[in-house]
């Protein structure tokens, strides 16, 4: 292999976020949203409200984002726009538990996790997600959970799980937000291990923030199983001495007593008086009384887990794992709920009864949600090659027993098999074969 030789530039900044200027002065800055992420952060108390105040919540969003990238290329693979789906779980930190995580405890994942990355090892460890969690390779239960969904989701989509692997980032590696991080690789023919959801454990640090630097409150309540004693200092002002010194000015001070019971108090405290406008407010002018409440709730920031998904990586892995050559022919086995045409309605000859028939079935199909096409060109074997490459899951044959008995032929693309079908049981059957997950 030849050796590049030459002189490296020095090191740079490079900003992954488009900027741009908003409305007509250059002073206001604003850039393409990287993720999706932060709409729901900005929303959640608002989401929280709507789920009558219940925690674990989870809210999805996809759309579309920018990311500066150095050098785009490879098509789908990497881009400056693309779509990107989002989920985020907020949760209590103090009850991680997922009451769902026994249903994928089935589920095999194939995992490198963090401990294993540091040391160099390659060879990844196969395990059920819940494994995964008690052997402490992944942070917690839910992120466990939507781990498992992901690697369903991907094997839905024709990726099988020897293709796919679950890498942990090390510290130095991860965002400044996680705590954890899992990338989602698939093994592509033509681009090696390519990424196609991040899974993140982003703790409390987004919905802080927001707090800090907004002022809003984004805290959830959690109920305590024990009411906690807590204890109380109260202030109020003291009419008395307030006019004994300033008269006919009193009012507004006790008024400012009453709304800055704190700041008078923490003044008094760390230098012996509060001052407002020209006035001092002393020790002797206010009251200090200390009480007792049980607290049976309290406050906190939830912790938020994120798996990420760019949509355009998904639809490429799909594409590559569908595409497949049968006895020198190409089929593109795409998983039939997600294909864009589910039958192909084709009459054997283009002749009386046949065609009409055919765009009866085809009308009905589409009547009741099923997406079809009619064709009566060619010759059969040529249509059944023809929609095949073009990744239609099942094809209705019009034949000469049709007008005799009111039957067709079904076809499979993927087996070839052929069954005959009642046309009035033609929606039922196929509707059940659309969504059977394998």
């Amino acid at each position: 292999m030849p050796q590049l030789r030459g002189e490296l530039g020095n090191v740079q900044r490079f900003n992954l976020l488009f900027q741009t200027t908003i409305g007509p002065y250059s002073s206001n800055l604003g850039f393409i949203r990287p993720e999706t992420a932060q709409g729901m952060f900005i929303d959640f108390a608002k989401l929280y409200e709507l789920s009558n105040r219940r925690l674990p919540l989870a809210v999805a969003q996809v759309g579309k984002v920018g990311r500066n990238e150095i050098s785009p290329r490879q098509g789908l693979v990497r881009l400056r726009e693309f779509s990107q789906m989002e989920i985020e779980l907020f949760f209590d930190p103090l009850n991680p538990r997922c009451p769902y995580l026994d249903d994928i405890k089935d589920v095999k994942i194939r995992i490198l996790p963090e401990d294993d990355v540091a040391k160099g090892v390659n060879a990844p460890r196969e395990v059920s997600v819940r494994e995964a969690v008690e052997k402490g390779y992944i942070v917690n239960e839910w992120m466990g959970f939507y781990m498992g969904l992901a690697t369903v989701f991907l094997n839905e989509l024709g990726v099988p799980l020897d293709k796919q692997l679950f890498l942990a980032k090390l510290p130095e590696e991860r965002a400044h937000y996680a705590k954890a991080v899992f990338d989602q690789v698939v093994l592509t023919e033509r681009f090696g291990w390519l990424e196609v959801s991040g899974h993140a454990y982003r703790t409390d640090y987004d919905l802080s923030r927001h707090v800090k630097y907004s002022g809003q409150d984004l805290s959830a309540y959690r109920d305590l199983q024990v009411p906690r004693i807590e204890k109380e200092i109260r202030v109020s002002p003291n009419p008395v001495k307030i006019k004994e010194k300033y008269g006919g000015d009193a009012g507004k001070i006790i008024k400012y007593i009453y709304d800055n019971p704190d700041k008078v108090l923490r003044d008094i405290e760390s230098t012996g008086k509060s001052v407002f406008e020209a006035f001092e407010i002393s020790r002797e002018m206010i009251y200090i009384s200390e009480q007792e409440r049980k607290t049976y709730r309290e406050r906190f920031i939830p912790h938020v887990i994120e798996p990420s998904f760019g949509v355009d990586r998904l639809l490429y892995v799909t594409l590559e794992n569908s595409f497949v050559e049968r006895n020198g022919k190409y089929v593109l086995r795409l998983p039939p709920d997600i294909a864009p045409i589910k039958v192909a309605v084709l009459p054997l000859i283009r002749k009386d009864p046949y065609p009409a028939i055919g765009r009866r079935i085809w009308s009905m199909l589409v009547m009741n949600g099923i997406e079809a096409v009619y064709d009566d060109g060619d010759t059969i074997g040529s249509r059944y090659v023809k929609y095949d490459e073009e990744g239609v899951p099942f094809a209705v044959t019009i034949d000469d027993k049709t007008p005799m008995d009111n039957t067709v032929t079904l076809r499979d693309r993927d087996t070839t098999s052929q069954v005959r079908v009642p046309v009035d049981s033609l929606v039922a059957v196929i509707s059940s074969k659309l969504y059977v997950r394998h």
